[in-house]
């Protein structure tokens, strides 16, 4: 315990000790020693770094008071360098990366986990189990520690391998901008938010962010799960999750935003993709950017709304849509938004992910081929999107990238993100709006509530 306490401080590992349920100052009261496994949970829950703890050690280094482990030489560099700054929020993220560095002091990620990383598959537990969390500390401090980490990779990881429902309030999370941290949830009506408060200085491509998340599993959430067959993907969780979204956006008092007219950004994946399209209309002057990974479609009168509130707007705003080449799920829906915008008035990008050996004669990037019939359907959609393209991490894979914007590619944008336009992509649409009108879900879901209420989704902010 000495050597823990010296090393990492005894306010810390005493947090640590807290967060992982370890009984650790009975212990050092009667000289005990540490099991293995009492060990790994300490070096783990260093790695898992909390907002309290970088606030913590800000207010240290501010009064001059350091650790016995940490250079007393880079603690008065940084002691010098921290003197002008009133509060975390207005570090740069260079300065939050040397934070972040004293308080995971370990050389290598596998010395987190005594050189046992965890299995990662395409699957994961996300949850807040030490499993779940060993999974996130090492996703997050891979994005940590490579410089070459972009916003597109960035956006794959982060919305693919760490966002969920369970993950805590005060994780840090970085960004190629700066860091978040882990505000709440807004979860209802089969839609989930996770927000994201930007905890380093803001800037034109680094603010607060709300991450929707995709589908919730059926064990988890009917409704979330029944949303993907109902006629209007996503307008449920819309409309549900509404006023709380509001409150969140223009009450400073509640903490997530400092002024009623500060904006965000948004970014969703899968079902979370229509959601954050929808909530870009429903909170037009709060968005400043919509990024989407994998997304689901929305319907041609919320495209043409977006484009028309844009058309008569002075700010520009930026959408970014991106997508694997052979997932199916971004061909559901309509479209997207961006389609029929004025390129003045609104920056278009889309990103194509290729795996290699995948080849794009000419880098005409297209949509998937549509299939001829719903058997054929029903095989792509399940066997190559939501086994394997779908989930998959392509950003960490050999891969090639194709980006079009509609400042010099309009037509082909355009052609891509509108899915009515295209018969042989629209038939996904038609067949899953066939089996929406076929389920009657007005009269299905109270039943499901009435009979599995612990089921259904009626969480909110947490």
């Amino acid at each position: 315990m000495q050597y823990f306490y010296e090393v990492f401080g005894k306010e810390r590992v005493g947090q640590i000790s807290l967060r992982y349920n370890l009984d650790l100052s009975r212990k050092y009261k009667y000289g005990q020693s540490l099991t293995r496994k009492e060990c790994r949970l300490l070096f783990l829950g260093v790695g898992d770094v909390r907002k309290d703890d970088v606030d913590a050690l800000f207010q240290k280094i501010q009064k001059g008071e350091i650790e016995p482990s940490f250079a007393r030489t880079k603690v008065e560099t940084l002691s010098r360098d921290f003197s002008h700054v009133r509060k975390v929020e207005d570090l740069s993220k260079e300065q939050m990366d040397e934070l972040m560095d004293l308080l995971v002091p370990f050389e290598k990620i596998e010395d987190i986990f005594l050189q046992r990383v965890p299995r990662m598959g395409l699957f994961l537990n996300r949850s807040d189990s030490i499993e779940g969390r060993m999974h996130r500390v090492f996703f997050l401090e891979q994005m940590r520690r490579d410089p070459h980490f972009d916003d597109t990779a960035w956006t794959v990881r982060f919305m693919k391998r760490i966002a969920d429902d369970r993950l805590p309030s005060g994780v840090m999370v970085s960004h190629p901008q700066g860091y978040f941290t882990t505000y709440g949830h807004i979860n209802q009506g089969g839609c989930y938010k996770l927000l994201l408060k930007a905890c380093t200085k803001k800037s034109e491509h680094f603010r607060s962010t709300i991450a929707y998340l995709s589908t919730r599993d059926m064990h988890r959430d009917v409704q979330s799960a029944l949303d993907d067959i109902q006629p209007e993907i996503g307008v449920r969780g819309r409309d549900a999750t509404f006023a709380r979204t509001k409150q969140m956006l223009e009450d400073p008092n509640i903490g997530y935003v400092e002024s009623p007219a500060e904006e965000v950004d948004v970014v969703g994946y899968s079902q979370g993709g229509a959601n954050c399209q929808y909530d870009a209309i429903s909170f037009f002057t709060r968005v400043a950017k919509i990024t989407t990974i994998n997304a689901v479609g929305i319907d041609k009168r919320a495209m043409d709304k977006f484009a028309e509130l844009t058309s008569n707007s002075s700010h520009k705003k930026v959408v970014k849509h991106i997508a694997d080449i052979d997932d199916f799920v971004p061909d559901i829906g309509d479209g997207h938004l961006g389609v029929f915008c004025d390129p003045n008035k609104v920056f278009v990008q889309y990103v194509a992910l290729c795996l290699e050996g995948h080849i794009v004669e000419g880098d005409h990037i297209e949509r998937c081929i549509a299939p001829r019939n719903l058997f054929e359907a029903t095989y792509q959609l399940v066997i190559q999107s939501f086994l394997s393209a779908h989930p998959r991490e392509t950003t960490a894979l050999p891969h090639t990238r194709y980006q079009l914007d509609n400042q010099r590619n309009k037509a082909q944008v355009e052609r891509i993100l509108a899915n009515h336009l295209d018969p042989r992509r629209h038939r996904w649409e038609k067949w899953r709006r066939l089996v929406a009108h076929t389920v009657d879900l007005p009269t299905l879901l109270p039943r499901l509530e009435s009979l599995f209420p612990s089921l259904m989704g009626r969480g909110d902010l947490s």
